[in-house]
């Protein structure tokens, strides 16, 4: 029978001057020789059967004491004497030593008490399916499809780059709003320029009847403002901009942006009325600010119409490749 903290196993040809390995049945352990106090032959000791009671033996590892640490956790395995000076060595079957402080174990912690410690099984690596390999037929329909979204793509922002600079120029606002409104007869688009026409004139009257008529018309008017937007008579600039401002839409924003930096105070006050109705932000404007801020201010709203015409002509673009498949 063997005495308590000591090990029961085969010294192992692995041992040197240094380590002794001790071959047990479910493992190694691996001691320091200066820890060994002695080995010695046991006699009349059964040998492992081996097979499954083997096995079974193997996931649970019979202990000889326990050792209760200072913050609570009882710790088991068998005890290996070492001097006070020195830390507690706990043999955990063929999972090695633990070396334990002397400060972390409660006092009278280490008792002879035998036990068990029951390991979990071991889990079998699961199987990974190796990825299934793409025929070259496979291989030669993807990397079309990659160079047709690829081609698809480079169309797209042709043309909306080709938007963008449209709807950028000196007088923006002219194509984006004829691409997108109704057909005009010829006698609508008459009496359209006849009104704007109307805002040039010095009479007070004929500028207030002219605007009214415009506004009711709708949206279709942005595109026949230009030469009242540009006219040298600031109460005509100032009537395009009410117009723009109650009519709302993202279309007239152009005329408002050029408009920020206008001679006339009263046209960059309306002007910032409209583009605070057609895009709600957080570009700071005031229309009595130095140039130099409108002009940072104006830039600031022309990168944000810029964007709304890109976000504009991307979604009629798929709208319309969507209708055609």
């Amino acid at each position: 029978m063997s005495q308590p903290g000591a090990i029961d196993g085969t010294i192992s040809p692995e041992s040197d001057d240094a380590t002794v390995v001790v071959d047990l049945p479910d493992g190694k352990v691996k001691i320091p020789r200066k820890d060994v106090a002695g080995v010695s032959k046991l006699e009349n000791e059964a040998a492992p059967v081996k097979g499954t009671a083997v096995v079974e033996q193997a996931r649970t590892i019979k202990t000889t004491h326990s050792v209760l640490l200072t913050n609570g956790r009882k710790l088991r395995g068998n005890l290996h004497k070492t001097p006070d000076s020195e830390p507690a060595k706990l043999i955990v079957g063929g999972l090695g030593v633990l070396s334990i402080p002397r400060r972390q174990i409660a006092a009278d912690g280490i008792k002879e008490e035998e036990g068990t410690i029951d390991l979990p099984e071991e889990k079998k690596p699961e199987a990974v399916p190796e990825p299934k390999q793409p025929t070259p037929e496979e291989m030669k329909a993807e990397l079309k499809r990659e160079v047709r979204e690829e081609l698809l793509r480079e169309m797209i922002d042709q043309i909306i780059e080709e938007k963008v600079q449209k709807a950028s120029g000196a007088q923006a606002s002219a194509e984006p709003a004829r691409d997108a409104e109704p057909s005009l007869s010829e006698a609508q688009v008459r009496a359209i320029q006849t009104a704007v026409h109307e805002l040039t004139r010095q009479r007070t009257q004929n500028r207030v009847r002219a605007e009214r008529h415009l506004k009711s018309l709708g949206a279709a008017v942005l595109s026949y403002l230009d030469p009242a937007a540009n006219h040298p008579f600031e109460l005509t600039r100032r009537a395009v901009q009410r117009i723009v401002r109650d009519l709302g839409d993202p279309r007239g924003a152009p005329f408002a942006i050029n408009a920020l930096n206008d001679p006339d105070s009263f046209v960059r006050e309306l002007a910032h009325e409209a583009l605070r109705k057609i895009f709600p932000s957080s570009i700071a404007y005031s229309a009595g600010a130095a140039e130099r801020a409108r002009l940072k201010a104006q830039a600031e709203y022309r990168a944000l119409w810029e964007e709304t015409v890109r976000a504009r002509a991307r979604e009629a673009i798929l709208r319309d490749l969507a209708a055609a498949e």
